[in-house]
């Protein structure tokens, strides 16, 4: 005679659920897995690294459309540091992190460090929503068809990407980030 395990068809489903809302994003601020390279190579290093979205890999080339319809492209940012992050309007751990994100463009912008906010899988109209009067002053661009999210393996929000001005990607956070973590991925880039 097999015996069952009491509340294991209660549990099961439970444990599942859990592990999906868990991708969303992490919890919290700077609570999300760093990897992060070691030196930042030379050009002549670059030559034979491949393309990918790992540490010490070119950054996968896109071009994308922001807000108001533009086509933008990763490589015209070549020569500056680069936040690129990716995050979606439902996600509550991507709307925890814009506003640091914003406070890190108005600090460092001018120094050569760009932030892209790409929107995976959102029409113009649904993040304008929800932005509209927030203040956010940083590019955002447009993963309409998630080949951009594809492209560099992401499956979860907010998943963060810090280039180097060579392009090679230097580190990667998966979660919100508050303001001292993007400090403490992309200062050490503008002496590179």
């Amino acid at each position: 005679m097999k015996t069952r395990l009491p509340g294991w068809s209660f549990i099961a489903p439970l444990l599942i659920a859990v592990l999906l809302l868990s991708s969303c994003g992490g919890s919290g601020s700077g609570a999300g897995s760093v990897t992060t390279g070691g030196e930042i190579p030379s050009s002549a290093e670059l030559e034979g690294r491949g393309i990918g979205p790992d540490v010490g890999k070119m950054a996968p080339g896109f071009t994308a459309v922001d807000l108001k319809g533009n086509k933008v492209t990763l490589a015209n940012l070549r020569g500056k540091v680069v936040l690129l992050n990716l995050w979606a309007t439902w996600c509550p751990y991507c709307k925890q992190e814009l506003p640091d994100m914003q406070q890190f463009y108005e600090a460092y912008k001018a120094r050569g460090i760009e932030v892209v906010a790409v929107d995976v899988e959102e029409d113009a109209n649904t993040v304008h929503s929800y932005i509209n009067g927030k203040g956010f002053t940083f590019p955002i661009w447009l993963d309409l068809d998630a080949k951009i999210n594809n492209a560099y393996g992401v499956s979860a929000y907010p998943t963060s990407f810090f280039i180097d001005r060579e392009g090679v990607i230097q580190s990667v956070q998966i979660g919100a980030m508050d303001r001292a973590t993007m400090e403490q991925n992309a200062l050490p880039l503008l002496s590179k």
